[in-house]
């Protein structure tokens, strides 16, 4: 962040997308302390920590837009992500109460909720499995959503670089879900 200041000056955006699910899946009477305590800080503590340093540098500014990247766990809360979901939960209650904080010294703050999108953490949970394990979750999670198919990762970039631009210069404390209609599925 202080290279990234003393080179340009400034800091007009800034895109915090933090996650770990190595052990997001355990029961919770398994799960171990020191795994929460990493869960929690990628997912939620991350995001603090470049918040605080891009809002420091944004309120001399007077300006500036931060996305911070939550979950589709955050809101549907299945069986087994208990402490992903408390973390991307918290990414969606911070994002809205520092978006109030900063308002007035016209920094916008949203969070994304993405879903499932074909990305390298996606993808680890393919990599073992044989063809027809592969095809059989492939399935499922197109059946998950509206649109019936895993999302691009630019389908996602391009929400965020919309919550980044002057086209969204009165959207501020929102959470934006891009997820192909899992999120109605489930209501």
């Amino acid at each position: 962040m202080s290279h990234t200041y003393s080179t340009f000056g400034r800091i007009d955006v800034g895109f915090n997308n933090a996650a770990n699910t190595e052990a997001a899946s355990n029961a919770t009477h398994e799960f171990k302390e020191e795994d929460f305590d990493h869960l929690i800080n990628v997912t939620l503590k991350s995001v603090w920590l470049c918040m605080k340093y891009q809002l420091q540098v944004m309120t001399k500014q007077n300006s500036g837009v931060i996305v911070n990247t939550s979950s589709m766990d955050a809101i549907l809360c299945s069986a087994g992500t208990g402490v992903y979901a408390a973390g991307k939960s918290g990414v969606i209650a911070l994002t809205k109460s520092v978006a109030q904080e900063y308002g007035h010294q016209n920094i916008r703050i949203n969070s994304l909720c993405p879903g499932a999108f074909r990305t390298s953490m996606l993808e680890e949970k393919f990599s073992d499995l044989s063809s027809e394990e592969k095809a059989k979750l492939n399935e499922s999670y197109q059946k998950l959503n509206a649109l019936g198919r895993i999302g691009d990762p630019l389908e996602a970039a391009k929400a965020v670089k919309w919550l980044l631009s002057d086209d969204a210069s009165f959207v501020t404390g929102q959470n934006i879900i891009v997820d192909g209609g899992i999120g109605f599925r489930f209501e």
